[in-house]
């Protein structure tokens, strides 16, 4: 509070918010997001909402969503490529998750999508409750196509390392008979 000099009378109260660990809390969660997550959703198991964050083109972003389970159906509609749709849809809905959380503290569902431009990319949605006993659900979505290729390009040199490996061992035993 500030008084003028000679009559006391007060001019202005100041009060005054020390916001740099809130700024920096914010920049932390912001450089975690953008390094490893598509994005991070906090689901109300009660209301059926969601709020989604997350950073596109090194911008954070916020929206919200009223109906989680409708908007989750209509965008797996228009991009996920597997043929147990139905099946995705009641592991992701809020009762799914609720259900798969009540067994375990978290969950991790593995899922393939399309993009609009036709790539094909690979994800994982981790599923935890933000609290114990709360019905805030936190969902941190990964992009884990790079993994999956290379887990795949493995896959296939293990392959063809055991192919060679018989066809050898043949020839050897032909050889020797």
């Amino acid at each position: 509070m500030t008084k003028k000099p000679y009559t006391n009378d007060v001019e202005a109260i100041i009060y005054a918010i020390n916001i740099n660990d809130q700024k920096i809390i914010e920049a932390l969660t912001d450089t975690v997001i953008k390094n490893n997550y598509d994005f991070i959703m906090l689901i109300d198991a009660v209301k059926g909402t969601t709020r989604t964050y997350g950073i596109e083109k090194d911008r954070p972003f916020f929206s919200e969503y009223d109906d989680v389970n409708r908007v989750s159906r209509a965008f797996l509609s228009r991009c996920y490529v597997g043929d147990d749709f139905e099946e995705f849809i009641r592991k992701t809905s809020i009762a799914g998750l609720v259900k798969s959380l009540a067994m375990k503290s978290r969950d991790s569902l593995f899922y393939s999508l399309k993009s609009s431009e036709g790539q094909l990319y690979h994800k994982c949605f981790t599923y935890s409750y933000l609290e114990a006993g709360s019905q805030l659900i936190c969902c941190v979505i990964r992009d884990i196509t790079d993994v999956y290729e290379e887990e795949k390009r493995k896959n296939i040199e293990m392959k063809n390392a055991l192919d060679l490996a018989n066809k050898a061992n043949k020839a050897k035993s032909i050889f020797l008979s």
